[in-house]
């Protein structure tokens, strides 16, 4: 029998490689990496379909909760009695300035009026998709707002109900 010596190290020239650490690490760093690699790309091809062709446009009424969630509902829709969706949304910045503007900006942030009141509801509205909603503050100055996460349809309202009662406001932004 051939012995293979490398210092402290021993082992059988005959003796297999053994895979199984390096098939392991792969397994556990792999995986969750695989997944956050492919949100990561789904969220910026989502992103980008804002900015890549025109976009429709909906009129919409729309309401902030106390969680600071968005409750979008049809335009006609006067007694929020079905919610067409509802989703996380944050302000956009107001246009870059420098660094300096960043840190006088951070502290004028809109106070979103928690009223039902119109916005204008841009990107098509679809599972998982990403909008932009246009709307005032309390002081009636217009604010944008984007979605932070996926948008998900609302249990009794739906994309049915959406088509139903909101179809006839998409139009075409040039």
């Amino acid at each position: 029998m051939t012995v293979l010596e490398d210092g402290d190290w021993r082992r059988l020239a005959s003796e297999p490689y053994d895979a199984f650490d390096w098939q392991l690490l792969l397994l556990v760093a792999g995986l969750p990496g695989l997944s956050l690699l492919t949100t990561g790309a789904l969220a910026r091809r989502r992103a980008g379909a804002l900015r890549r062709a025109p976009v429709p446009a909906l009129r919409v009424l729309e309401h902030v909760d106390s969680r600071g969630v968005t409750w979008v509902h049809a335009a006609d829709d006067t007694s929020r009695r079905t919610p067409l969706f509802s989703c996380p949304t944050v302000a956009a910045p107001p246009p870059d300035d420098g660094p300096a503007a960043e840190t006088a900006h951070d502290d004028q942030r809109p106070a979103l009026d928690r009223r039902l009141h119109e916005a204008v509801l841009l990107g098509a509205p679809y599972d998982g998709g990403e909008l932009v909603v246009v709307t005032t503050d309390r002081d009636g100055r217009p604010v944008v707002t984007h979605t932070v996460r996926p948008v998900r349809a609302h249990r009794s309202g739906g994309w049915s109900s959406w088509r139903s009662t909101a179809a006839e406001g998409f139009k075409l932004t040039p």
